[in-house]
């Protein structure tokens, strides 16, 4: 399977560049424990700036997915401290806090979708967050000429537009992974939080998507955290590889680093 220039979205070749020193996350000393004690995360220091795609590794329970949780808006830290665009999370409810989820696509592990809607109305709604309630309705309900045709374009991206019309509980769980993405890509956010996009996809069809991803860097110059559970594909897709345990940093370095380390 290939991603077919019919879309016209993020299939150029990649335009690499160096990406300015902006931070769009910062955490320091960052914890979160939950309501059963389970501490997911402990005195974690790491930076992310625009244009970077982050990848991250590490076992199963070792913090990816409440870190990216936490970027996200969906949860909030229980120690030290995460600016995310610049805003100290920790103070961020209400009208702020859904200031910073417009800015923020994310791909959930569970993909998130609604089972009896089609495969265009769960991706338009990528961008219900940005629009008032009653714009949000008209766009699930009555999508434009203009938003199917987007919806068509992200959908072909990740190598299933045909799919548009299908409603998605009769989808595969891969096919269901890929409109959770192509949702995210029409949500338009600075940043972009993917958990384990690829998880549920054959070979091919993970290096579709992860290229579409490092397209949003590159062409666009957006910024892109998704955690992975293939070191091989992080370190070709990904600049940066951030490594997690037992919701500590193991390790921080350019992908570009650990691929000359193994030549």
């Amino acid at each position: 399977m290939a991603a077919t220039p019919e879309s016209g979205l993020l299939l150029r070749p990649h335009a690499r560049r160096v990406a300015p020193a902006v931070h769009v996350a910062a955490a320091a000393g960052l914890g979160k424990r939950y309501g059963n004690g389970v501490e997911a995360l402990r005195n974690l220091d790491v930076q992310i700036q625009q244009g970077e795609m982050v990848g991250l590794l590490g076992p199963s329970g070792s913090g990816k997915t409440t870190l990216l949780r936490l970027l996200a808006g969906a949860v909030w830290p229980t120690s030290g401290t995460l600016h995310v665009f610049g805003e100290d999370v920790a103070t961020q409810r209400g009208v702020r806090l859904r200031a910073r989820r417009r800015r923020v696509a994310a791909v959930a592990q569970q993909h998130g979708l609604v089972p009896h809607l089609s495969v265009l109305q769960n991706v338009v709604l990528g961008r219900a967050g940005a629009v008032p309630l009653w714009r949000a309705l008209r766009l699930v309900l009555v999508p434009s000429r203009g938003e199917r045709d987007a919806a068509y374009g992200a959908l072909a991206a990740v190598g299933i537009g045909e799919l548009l019309d299908r409603p998605v509980e009769t989808l595969s769980g891969g096919q269901q992974q890929r409109v959770a993405v192509a949702r995210a890509l029409l949500h338009g956010g600075e940043l972009v939080v993917a958990d384990e996009p690829v998880a549920s996809v054959d070979q091919e069809t993970a290096e579709v998507i992860l290229a579409v991803l490092r397209r949003l860097v590159d062409d666009e110059g957006r910024t892109v955290v998704v955690s992975l559970h293939q070191p091989a594909l992080a370190r070709r897709f990904c600049t940066r590889l951030v490594t997690l345990d037992r919701g500590q940093l193991v390790s921080d370095r350019a992908s570009t680093a650990l691929v000359a380390e193994t030549l």
